[in-house]
């Protein structure tokens, strides 16, 4: 017998902070480093975890793999329980981090979205931030 266990909507984390989700912009300064962590908890199977980019300038927005070749993007994808100082919960956790080796100015008014996919879901989830480049 097969289950398909949908997986939560997914949230970002930048310097391990939760972002609010009602504030989706980001002030970043320019030549820094930065490191988005997008998290999904449940899913069975593992839900499927891409990142986009797309730039204020371009209408085609660029899809990022495990790669992550476009624009100095490293990402990295991890699984485990989740766990809180409170509670043990059964959910698994998926993780994936997005890091940006440099901001540079063509990042202004940059979107980076993380998109959810998996068979129980009709249409991917996704997460998003605006960034807010702060230049030098």
């Amino acid at each position: 017998m097969s289950t398909s266990d949908k997986p939560r909507f997914p949230y970002l984390l930048v310097d391990g902070r939760r972002l609010d989700t009602g504030n989706n912009f980001l002030p970043v300064k320019e030549s820094l480093d930065l490191m988005l962590t997008c998290l999904v908890e449940g899913g069975n199977p593992r839900p499927t975890i891409k990142w986009m980019v797309i730039l204020s300038s371009n209408l085609d927005p660029v899809l990022l793999d495990e790669s992550g070749a476009e624009l100095g993007l490293n990402v990295t994808e991890t699984r485990g329980s989740d766990v809180t100082a409170n509670r043990v919960s059964s959910l698994e956790l998926t993780r994936s981090e997005a890091r940006i080796a440099s901001i540079q100015r063509i990042h202004h008014k940059a979107t980076v979205v993380c998109i959810v996919d998996h068979p129980a879901l009709k249409s991917p989830l996704n997460a998003s931030i605006l960034l807010d480049v702060q230049c030098k």
